[in-house]
C-alpha cells in the first residue's frame, strides 16, 4: 500500500471554512478576509475594535493557511 502524507492537513472551524469558501479561487488581501468576517458576523464596521479583532483574526487564519502551504504569499 502506499504511504499518504497528512503533514498538510488543516482542521477548519467554521469561521476559517467559511473564509475560505468565500476566497476559494479568488485574489484576496487579509482586508478581504476581516470584511468577510464582519459581514458575516453583522460586527458593526464603523466601531474600530470590532474590525480590529476581525483583521487580527484574518491575519491569523492567512498565517495558518500559509504555513500549510494552501495558499502563497
Amino acid at each position: 500500500k502506499e504511504n499518504m502524507d497528512f503533514s498538510n492537513i488543516i482542521s477548519m472551524n467554521e469561521s476559517s471554512a467559511l473564509l475560505w469558501k468565500e476566497i476559494q479561487g479568488k485574489e484576496f488581501t487579509v482586508e478581504d478576509l476581516a470584511q468577510i468576517l464582519v459581514d458575516n458576523y453583522q460586527i458593526d464596521d464603523n466601531t474600530p475594535l470590532p474590525f480590529e479583532q476581525a483583521l487580527q483574526d484574518a491575519r491569523t487564519v492567512s498565517g495558518q493557511w500559509r504555513e500549510a502551504g494552501i495558499i502563497l504569499d
